[in-house]
């Protein structure tokens, strides 16, 4: 007995395996959303989308770092607010100082001048960010702290720090004494303006 092949047998079943395959390509596609899924596919569409993917992602991390900027910025503002707001309170008691009469009322309002110039310092060495000082930068006044806000390094920020403590503002001397007093009130008065 001779064997034959069966050639419309073996049509039929290669049809049916490139069938398979090209379903099985079909539900990769539509299960993960993708029109090209591997290199194979086609590269040059392929080769763009990843390059998109990769835009995509530097913006979205761009995104986040524009978020933490204005973070850090908010954080830097409220320190500078609440310094400005102890600058204006201690002029105030310079000009009050003025008008008081009695040396225990220059005393209790020249306490309280104190205590504002240590707020100040205390509200600039501690309005940090990561570790960053922003309103204390007693070593380097004037750096930068340098912010990425786009999806390349050509789109640099560079925010200065600030030595806003009482020292570096000219109202404490180096060695802790203070510039601004109710004795001194003219020299006092020209420094918190």
């Amino acid at each position: 007995m001779r064997l034959s092949r069966n050639m419309s047998a073996m049509r039929i079943f290669n049809s049916y395996t490139k069938n398979l395959v090209a379903q099985s390509k079909a539900y990769g596609s539509i299960s993960s959303g993708n029109k090209i899924q591997t290199y194979r596919d086609d590269p040059n569409a392929k080769a763009k989308s990843d390059k998109l993917k990769l835009e995509i992602r530097g913006l979205q991390m761009a995104t986040r770092n524009i978020q933490d900027s204005v973070s850090l910025m908010q954080t830097m503002d409220g320190g500078m607010q609440s310094i400005s707001e102890s600058l204006q309170r201690a002029r105030e008691l310079m000009v009050q100082a003025g008008g008081a009469t009695t040396p225990e009322d220059r005393a209790v309002i020249q306490k309280e001048i104190d205590q504002n110039l240590e707020h100040i310092t205390y509200t600039a060495n501690n309005t940090e960010m990561n570790g960053v000082k922003l309103l204390a930068d007693k070593n380097n006044p004037g750096d930068t702290v340098d912010l990425l806000i786009g999806a390349t390094s050509d789109y640099v920020t560079k925010l200065p720090t600030y030595n806003l403590t009482s020292t570096g503002l000219g109202l404490v001397n180096a060695d802790g004494s203070n510039k601004i007093s109710v004795e001194n009130m003219n020299d006092g008065l020209e420094r918190l303006d």
